[in-house]
């Protein structure tokens, strides 16, 4: 993995929209950059969940972000799936840190929020929206979010990272399997401390942003792969 910056798709019509929606941040004139667009980000963490274990460090991973952020951001502590619902209507970066599940009908993994259980946020929920207009990327903090259960639908990539893509992130993080409270904070940081080395901010340094801050936590957690391993990059 030291020589070789890996990206993934989901289906050749993700990989598509990724490739078109880079291309128009190519395409913008020199000297300008994604922070001169009016881009909101969206940070959402869940400390606490009905009925599942606390993920005490969701909230300063959050607070760390939005600090490293050039761009206006609303951080929902605990919300709803309503809330959440309105903010990707407007906001172009996304980055959830919660729970996650995979089930064994794939479009029903999910993301746990506040009211999760009258009215989950499953991965039909996130597919079935279209922000093509302003998504730009996703990442989510959260155990199996690009991953299925289900051996028989393995490769028709049914799971959160993907519905990100469908529904128009060019850009998404997500993960194999568990990951860790402790580390998922060191990671998500050093991902966005490179996308922002200048004070702006590009996701098209997303693989590679990835790729690097992976690299760092492995150094001094060689023989930990559990720890470092499952962050994943869907996109170009």
């Amino acid at each position: 993995m030291d020589r070789v910056i890996s990206s993934y798709a989901t289906t050749v019509r993700s990989l598509a929209l990724s490739r078109k929606r880079i291309s128009a941040l190519d395409a913008q004139k020199p000297g300008t950059t994604e922070v001169s667009r009016p881009l909101e980000a969206c940070l959402v963490s869940m400390k606490t969940t009905p009925r599942l274990n606390e993920l005490p460090n969701t909230e300063t991973e959050v607070q760390a972000i939005a600090d490293l952020l050039p761009i206006p951001k609303t951080i929902l502590a605990q919300p709803t799936k309503e809330k959440v619902l309105e903010a990707l209507q407007r906001c172009s970066i996304v980055h959830f840190a919660c729970h996650g599940e995979m089930h064994a009908d794939p479009s029903l993994s999910r993301i746990f929020f506040e009211d999760w259980e009258e009215n989950p946020f499953s991965v039909h929920d996130m597919a079935k929206l279209n922000l093509t207009w302003k998504a730009r990327l996703t990442y989510i903090s959260a155990c199996h979010a690009g991953t299925s259960s289900n051996a028989v639908l393995l490769d028709e990539s049914v799971h959160m990272a993907g519905a990100c893509q469908l529904a128009g992130f060019p850009a998404v993080v997500g993960s194999l399997w568990k990951v860790s409270d402790e580390y998922a904070p060191v990671v998500a940081c050093g991902v966005y401390s490179r996308l922002t080395p200048d004070g702006t901010l590009d996701v098209r340094r997303t693989a590679q942003a990835l790729h690097f801050a992976v690299r760092e936590v492995r150094s001094k957690n060689k023989d930990y792969p559990i720890i470092w391993a499952p962050f994943i990059y869907f996109g170009v």
